[in-house]
């Protein structure tokens, strides 16, 4: 590669640390993972799967009832597809009522939709908060979702076999459908959880025990830190050492406190990408940090954001209001997630910078 060729790439990776588009959409991407993760999407298929060496125990010779085509059963079949992968049997949602979530989604169908249509609490049913399905709403679940399943299997007739792969792909195309509904109302939340997931990860060593939304608290050390990032949205404090302690709430998002509970660091992070709401993000950010600084004067502050406009840098220029990190640039670069990090290791006493 020409030393020209790799000015380009470098000069290239520098433009996305600052664009604002860059970051909103980094910020979609660990979501539409997290919340794969958290709705169970990413192990449905596999608690599926699991019912195939007992496939001969359910019997679908009661398939019509079901709600099941019969020539759309016979191409299931015939395209070598285990039935028990295409269509609900009611057996199989009695005993594990939370893989309805998995033919809804087969079925390409939003929990919304399918709610008008049949009875029962979906969301607690597919996060399995409910053991048992009255028989009514199980009738009512296994024939919506089947003859929607046979639907799909039929517009296949004439055009091409189904795939087992096109079960796969039906699956999660409703699972982003119904993840990108949740992000449209999430996006600043999102960039809340990145600062959160970098911050644990640089603090990980200082951590000695965390505090969850619930009132518990963890009881191993050290703390493991898959544990905590797999419930990031779930901490509410970070006990360090020394007394100090890393409070995740509003206003601000962030706020490092010594053992007085006196806040030393404070972070707002504004994710927005609108231009226009630019100044009045600048303001909300300034009135924390002012409520903050009520308690301590020589409070230092740090402002994470997605859109940084020519007004608003001049603001922040003029009155050195704080330290300002692009979140595009803290996604991208290493080495700014590690200097930011570092700022709140040095207020910890005796605290290792890491560089």
């Amino acid at each position: 590669m020409s030393g020209k060729t790799t000015d380009g790439w470098i000069a290239f990776a520098e433009q996305l640390a600052g664009s604002p588009e860059f970051a909103h959409y980094s910020l979609r991407s660990r979501f539409f993972v997290r919340r794969l993760r958290e709705l169970g999407f990413l192990q449905i298929s596999s608690e599926v799967q699991k019912l195939l060496p007992l496939k001969d125990s359910f019997k679908w010779c009661k398939r019509e009832a079901f709600g099941i085509d019969e020539d759309a059963y016979q191409a299931i079949v015939s395209n070598d597809i285990e039935p028990i992968l295409c269509f609900a049997h009611p057996r199989v949602i009695a005993e594990q009522p939370s893989l309805v979530l998995y033919y809804r989604c087969l079925a390409m169908i939003s929990q919304k939709g399918l709610g008008r249509i049949a009875s029962g609490n979906l969301a607690h049913i597919e996060q399995g908060q409910v053991p048992i399905i009255d028989e009514n709403t199980t009738i009512e679940l296994i024939t919506t979702i089947n003859k929607l399943l046979s639907n799909i299997v039929s517009s296949f007739f004439g055009i091409r076999d189904l795939t087992k792969q096109d079960l796969q792909a039906f699956l999660f195309a409703q699972a982003g459908t119904q993840i990108q509904g949740s992000w449209n109302n999430d996006v600043g939340m999102q960039g809340e959880i990145t600062i959160r997931e970098m911050l644990v990860r640089h603090l990980h060593p200082h951590i000695l025990q965390v505090v969850w939304r619930d009132d518990t608290s963890t009881n191993e050390t050290p703390v493991p830190l898959d544990l905590v990032l797999s419930h990031i949205e779930d901490i509410r404090v970070l006990r360090l050492e020394k007394g100090y302690h890393c409070i995740f709430a509003s206003e601000p998002d962030v706020s490092l406190r010594n053992a007085d509970n006196v806040p030393v660091l404070s972070v707002e992070v504004k994710a927005g990408q609108d231009p226009a709401g630019a100044l009045e993000r600048l303001g909300a950010a300034m009135k924390s940090f002012d409520h903050e600084k009520g308690l301590n004067p020589r409070l230092k502050t740090i402002y994470v954001v997605s859109c940084l406009t020519d007004e608003v840098k001049r603001r922040i220029q003029q009155d050195n209001l704080f330290h300002t990190y692009l979140l595009s640039q803290l996604i991208a670069d290493r080495d700014t997630q590690r200097r930011f990090a570092n700022r709140f290791v040095a207020e910890i006493p005796h605290g290792n910078s890491g560089d």
